[in-house]
């Protein structure tokens, strides 16, 4: 890709890519935000994050991982953390878009893709949007390497660089073409690229995936069956040399077919589809979670409770299941089980304020007022402003004798 992207700028051979150590991730300081910004609020930091990206890659990259902490439920500040990442070191990502399998394989990047796969763990649909942004920083990147190269750093203005990356694209293959018209929001565009990209290419199952999101996107869910069930069968077409990135999954893939199949009002061939991502892979707890909405939604408890504690044994790390696992032992009117549920949501992610809340509520139903006003305010102090249970939160504390 490198090369014809070269010939069609009519610059020369850039320097290959640089060995890349491995990086221990850390916990980033909480960037700061306006005075008038919500810093309880996952999407102040998300909005934060994508006004500075392209400037500031590292810092955004910073902001999105405070979204996702606020918020663990939300799969864009994983996805956006991802290309975040991506864009702060230029030569890693000029050989991940290039093919580079010592890169692409490297524990590094495995763990920056990993964010990706969650993501699209939580939401199989995920509306990629940033990717074209990706791809044009990549370009951006090389040619101002190219010109440092040549003794004429800062030649070429932003101006001319827009040009430079929309000539290219428009006569670059139809895969790329697609991904470029998917990312920017022209779906019917994409749609018909990926169609002539299928007719060329040897591993076609990322394509059809890409198409069965937009199909999904579009409110074609027949087509968006078809598409992901070719998806899958691709997938297992594979030679062993094949390139697969860390997020391509045909557990993935069969997720999305159950929530195509549910979107459809299909639940019987959406439990064949997460079981079968469980036949694929057994550590792939989304399917549990599925399976235990499924059953709920069916008024069979005792599979749904029995599929949730499934899911928390595999991912204990995940504090949206468990407070998922403790609403629906409420439900059931278990609620010490519920307690110690929310509680350890608490202990893995103790800046998502709802499992306070949750927790208030159960220790006000077992007759604990002032134990319930201490989780209540502890919910307050974490809460956005504009959370919907921060007024009756408010009103409880009041009816329970205490102040917020």
């Amino acid at each position: 890709m490198r090369r014809l992207l070269l010939l069609s700028l009519g610059l020369s051979t850039l320097l290959p890519a640089a060995p890349l150590a491995a990086q221990r991730e850390k916990v980033p300081n909480r960037p700061r935000l306006t005075a008038a910004a919500d810093t309880n609020s996952a999407h102040a930091y998300f909005q934060h994050g994508i006004t500075i990206l392209e400037q500031q890659p590292h810092q955004a990259a910073d902001a999105f991982y405070w979204a996702a902490r606020i918020d663990p439920t939300w799969a864009d500040p994983l996805y956006a953390r991802r290309i975040a990442l991506m864009m702060s070191d230029s030569r890693r990502l000029e050989g991940y878009m290039e093919g580079n399998r010592r890169i692409i394989n490297s524990p590094t990047v495995r763990q920056i893709d990993s964010l990706q796969f969650r993501a699209l763990t939580l939401n199989p649909f995920l509306y990629r949007r940033l990717d074209r942004q990706l791809f044009k920083y990549y370009i951006r990147s090389s040619i101002k390497r190219e010109e440092s190269l040549q003794g004429g750093a800062g030649r070429t203005d932003d101006v001319l660089l827009e040009h430079l990356i929309e000539n290219w694209l428009n006569g670059a293959s139809p895969s790329m073409r697609a991904w470029s018209a998917y990312s920017n929001g022209r779906f019917p565009d994409a749609l018909r690229y990926y169609a002539s990209a299928l007719k060329g290419s040897r591993n076609k199952s990322d394509i059809h995936a890409d198409r069965a999101r937009l199909f999904f996107m579009t409110g074609k869910t027949d087509s968006a069956r078809v598409s992901m069930t070719q998806a899958v069968e691709q997938m297992r077409k594979k030679d062993d040399d094949a390139l697969v990135y860390f997020y391509e999954s045909k557990a993935l893939y069969e997720h999305s077919i159950g929530m195509i199949h549910e979107e459809r009002n299909e639940p019987d061939a959406a439990r064949e589809a997460y079981s079968r991502a469980l036949q694929e892979d057994l550590s792939y707890y989304p399917a549990h979670a599925r399976l235990a909405a499924l059953a709920l939604a069916a008024g069979d408890t005792a599979t749904a409770q029995s599929e949730m504690e499934l899911a928390v044994q595999i991912r204990s790390d995940d504090a949206g299941l468990r407070y998922n696992y403790g609403l629906m032992l409420v439900m059931a009117r278990k609620l010490d089980e519920a307690a110690e549920q929310a509680r350890k949501a608490i202990e893995t992610e103790p800046y998502y304020a709802r499992p306070y809340n949750l927790l208030g509520r159960i220790l006000e139903g077992q007759g604990k007022p002032q134990e319930a006003i201490a989780q209540y305010r502890e919910y307050l102090r974490r809460a956005s402003r504009d959370d919907a249970q921060r007024n009756w939160t408010t009103e409880r504390i009041g009816i329970l004798g205490g102040q917020p």
